[in-house]
């Protein structure tokens, strides 16, 4: 096994009413906001000079999207 997975995702929304019977819902969703690194599990093979070593990543890169949600 190797080290845990650590990410850190975070929302924000805001509801605005525009009319009496409208209104719209502005979102922010951040991904791995930290852009913290998440190492594969080592290798495990014994007889590699490799042995224990962490030769790649698997973290997605930060990402940002964006939404607005309109509702009558």
């Amino acid at each position: 096994h190797g080290a845990p997975l650590r990410l850190l995702d975070v929302s924000i929304a805001r509801r605005q009413r525009l009319t009496e019977r409208l209104s719209a819902q502005l979102r922010a969703e951040f991904f791995n906001v930290l852009n913290t690194t998440n190492y594969n599990p080592p290798v495990t093979t014994l007889t590699s000079p490799l042995f224990s070593q962490m030769l790649s990543t698997s973290t997605p890169a930060r990402q940002i999207q964006f939404g607005v949600r309109l509702e009558f």
